[in-house]
């Protein structure tokens, strides 16, 4: 066996080789971006587990010949931890047959509470880029009703933010997130709700934080009955951290009460922005696209689609001329 930690790719497969030594739990998990936290924090809780992770999120995921594989593998699993899916090889379905008691759904953690004009441009196979993945539907607002850069950072404000509905995020945030635990035995928005002032939950609507990865996990362990570590998560390389992380703005901050502060630059990987450089960005990576195709992707918000006459310019529903 290789040494402690080591990592080995076989995309959309990872093995986390651990500590050598009687054999630990063997742990399949089935995710997205959060396998890499998951695996991370359990590696420490319980110290010599094997886990094998299925990622939702890389080129290959919809393979059936690569999800045929995995399961192949973790055939022999103590524990399989499983977001929702459609694929019918890994559906909640197809995994109960293959694992029985030994499956765990988990939560697919998504809260832009905080971060509210988050957004994407685009479905998932084809989404539009800019200075960073993750758009903002005030900058499309500005961007569509032709306003200039100048006023559009004027809308990064609580008016701005009001006028878009965008406060009301949380609680909608909330109530689908509840929705999704209605499917899980393990809830995650009672987590949220408890540390939601106090500590920094999620970095973009969909990147969680280690600390709020931690908590969910001794959450499902403790429901398992599963006894472990103490986690220091300061000590803990936060990979979902170094990649993009938006910054929760401070009257945003102010509205929700919060006991503490975010920087108020964007973060793309190594490349640190101001909300001037990010909105210039925007604007230019719009200008070189068909006009329609700029619009907040994913299902509209109700009070958006209930109001075409001020929001269809942002779901595609009446493009402003």
């Amino acid at each position: 066996m290789a040494g402690e930690g080591a990592v080995f790719l076989a995309a959309p497969f990872v093995v986390v080789a651990l500590v050598a030594g009687d054999r630990g739990l063997k742990i399949a998990t089935i995710q997205n971006c959060h396998s890499g936290p998951t695996a991370q924090f359990l590696t420490k809780a319980l110290g010599n587990p094997e886990i094998e992770q299925f990622r939702l999120d890389v080129v290959g995921w919809n393979d059936p010949a690569a999800q045929e594989a995995f399961l192949d593998r973790v055939a022999t699993a103590d524990l399989v931890l499983a977001q929702r899916t459609r694929q019918p090889l890994l559906s909640p379905a197809a995994l109960k047959a293959n694992f029985g008691d030994r499956l765990l759904l988990v939560s697919n953690m998504h809260y832009a509470g905080l971060t509210p004009d988050c957004c994407y441009v685009g479905q998932r196979d084809g989404r539009v880029d800019g200075p960073m993945s993750y758009h903002s539907s005030v900058i499309i607002d500005a961007y569509k009703r032709g306003l200039s850069v100048a006023d559009c950072l004027k809308l990064f404000s609580p008016e701005g933010f009001a006028d878009l509905r965008l406060f009301d995020v949380h609680e909608e945030a909330l109530a689908e997130l509840a929705a999704r635990d209605a499917q899980v035995p393990v809830k995650i928005v009672p987590i949220i709700r408890r540390f939601l002032t106090t500590d920094r939950l999620f970095y973009t609507m969909n990147h969680p934080t280690m600390f709020l990865v931690s908590r969910y996990m001794m959450a499902l362990l403790r429901h398992l009955g599963i006894r472990h570590r103490r986690v220091d998560t300061a000590g803990i390389r936060d990979v979902l951290k170094a990649g993009q992380v938006l910054p929760i703005h401070d009257f945003v901050a102010a509205h929700f009460e919060l006991k503490y502060r975010s920087t108020q630059l964007y973060q793309n990987h190594a490349n640190f922005m101001d909300l001037r450089q990010v909105v210039e960005g925007f604007y230019k990576a719009y200008a070189a696209k068909p006009r329609e195709s700029i619009t907040v992707g994913g299902v509209p918000r109700p009070v958006y689609a209930a109001d075409p006459e001020r929001f269809g310019h942002l779901i595609g529903a009446q493009p402003i001329a």
